[in-house]
């Protein structure tokens, strides 16, 4: 990760956004908690 390299994002909706990265390491059990996430709130997760 290269921090001091030049980092813009553009919104181009109506509506705020936040835009969140978080180091991790991603195991089975992280997969299942998205998962399951994703299925209780009808969000389409490959």
């Amino acid at each position: 990760m290269r921090l001091s390299n030049p980092h813009a994002a553009f919104n181009n909706s109506s509506k705020e956004r936040i835009n969140l990265s978080i180091d991790l390491i991603y195991n089975d059990w992280l997969d299942k908690k998205i998962r399951d996430l994703a299925l209780k709130n009808n969000i389409l997760f490959f």
